[in-house]
């Protein structure tokens, strides 16, 4: 990812902390005829795990796609909130339009977990996206979702290298980053909303540029 100085992620925390937050990504690799196959998946990240961390997905037993990660060097993206950027918006004029959005790239190596790990990986996943389910006792759904996990197959991806963007305007000049930031506001749509609520949530890390 081509990533300009004014515009990285320069810690690993600041980039778990991103996964954690748009934890839904897309696991990119080459399948054996040399072509790219791509599946958008929930990820769960041990930030303990080695030098970067690790995540956990999985996927539906009849999708081939996991069946063809084999050790080799894939890419998982994630994606945060991003937004048309109008070139009307810019108080300095002339101007073009652009887009701003955050992203975090992982460089991962897959290894498929046996059986007798799945339950600790299904575990963790409900833990961070519906914890309510971990309390369920009944037979019934004990029995429906030992039959659901015959359908899934979980995977381990070590992250072996790890980058950030933040395309938010940041290397503007002050008036321009305002009234970006104006015209978000007065948006209704959900991307633009999205991304001014991200931009003000991290204002204070940005910085900004008076030249």
């Amino acid at each position: 990812m081509y990533i300009p100085e004014k515009m990285k992620m320069t810690d690993v925390t600041t980039m778990q902390q991103f996964i954690e937050e748009f934890s839904f990504g897309i696991i990119v690799s080459n399948t054996d005829k040399n072509k790219l196959n791509a599946t958008h998946l929930p990820f769960t990240l041990n930030k303990e795990d080695g030098e970067f961390g690790s995540l956990t997905c999985h996927f539906a037993r009849v999708n081939p796609h996991w069946r063809q990660l084999n050790e080799q060097e894939l890419l998982v993206i994630f994606n945060g909130p991003h937004s048309f950027i109008s070139s009307k918006w810019y108080a300095k004029q002339p101007n073009v339009p652009t887009w701003n959005y955050a992203a975090v790239h992982c460089q991962v190596k897959a290894e498929v977990l046996p059986d007798a790990e799945t339950d600790v990986a299904m575990q963790k996943t409900l833990t961070m996206f519906e914890p309510s389910l971990l309390n369920k006792t009944e037979h019934s759904f004990q029995h429906y979702q030992a039959k659901l996990m015959k359908a899934i197959v979980f995977v381990k991806l070590t992250i072996t290298g790890i980058e950030g963007k933040l395309k938010l305007g940041q290397h503007r000049n002050n008036a321009d980053q305002q009234s970006v930031t104006n015209a978000l506001a007065s948006e209704s749509t959900y991307d633009a909303m999205h991304l001014l609520s991200y931009m003000n949530k991290i204002q204070c890390g940005l910085g900004s540029n008076d030249t």
